[in-house]
């Protein structure tokens, strides 16, 4: 008999999210992360040398973790940028997060939260081979390099139609080094991200220049399997709550 209620209490653990501990409930969050990772907003492992997911987004979970003990964070498997969209829109994962700009028509399906950080994205060249970037068109006879899944706003048109012709890779560091090899004549990169991944490269930043003109600018926030209103509205709580304490802003500079 009693090996029959081990092998209950088994299973019971393994088909529901929620975990039992000490009598305690705790409802599972399971985070859906890309694998080309988004520094320094989340760390891939072997950027830094290191065994596990470091960056802001990991930081900010794992406070709301200990402000809201009801949820067990857990990090999954890193996927392609595609997949971690199809996990979330299964329920395999219940949260990522990314911008509504560059989810497009599918933004409606997840549910989203307060935004968490204000960023833009630019072109990035080298500063002995520099061009004037003021609109689209100044990208068209250029090879341009960008992330293989991400969106890239009203650009993506242009990359569909052939008028921007592109180089695909799937993380940054090799951006990075085809446009030191003279290789691309530009890659589309962040104001936050890319600098922090030229330095992980053990390139030198000043050689570097970012078009003053942003592509765009946007907010990352939260993206939610829809079935998880509570924890939107807790996550919104607690974002709210970082900003106002400075909690937000001393996460940050842990990655400066």
């Amino acid at each position: 008999m009693k090996k029959v209620f081990l092998i209950a209490l088994f299973l019971f653990e393994f088909l529901y999210s929620d975990m039992i501990f000490a009598g305690t409930v705790y409802e599972k969050v399971n985070v859906g992360l890309n694998n080309s990772g988004y520094a320094p907003f989340h760390i891939l492992p072997e950027q830094i040398g290191d065994k596990v997911i470091k960056g802001i987004v990991i930081d900010l979970l794992n406070e709301f973790q200990g402000q809201y003990p009801y949820y067990k964070i857990a990090f999954n498997k890193v996927v392609p940028t595609a997949r971690a969209e199809i996990e979330l829109d299964k329920g395999i994962a219940d949260i990522t997060y990314d911008s509504p700009i560059f989810v497009g028509e599918k933004a409606n399906n997840f549910i989203w939260s307060e935004s968490f950080a204000e960023t833009r994205d630019c072109v990035v060249m080298l500063k002995d081979s520099q061009f004037l970037f003021e609109k689209a068109e100044d990208l068209f006879g250029k090879k341009v390099g960008k992330i293989r899944g991400y969106g890239y706003g009203e650009y993506d048109q242009y990359f569909k139609e052939g008028k921007i012709t592109f180089w695909n890779t799937d993380k940054a560091i090799q951006l990075i080094g085809m446009l030191k090899m003279k290789r691309l004549d530009c890659f589309l990169g962040n104001i936050h991200t890319t600098p922090y991944e030229i330095k992980l490269s053990q390139y030198r930043l000043e050689d570097f220049y970012f078009s003053e003109k942003p592509l765009y600018t946007f907010e990352l926030k939260f993206q939610i399997n829809k079935s998880k209103v509570k924890l939107k509205e807790d996550l919104d709580r607690f974002i709210i709550e970082a900003k106002a304490t400075g909690l937000l802003k001393r996460i940050e500079e842990r990655y400066k």
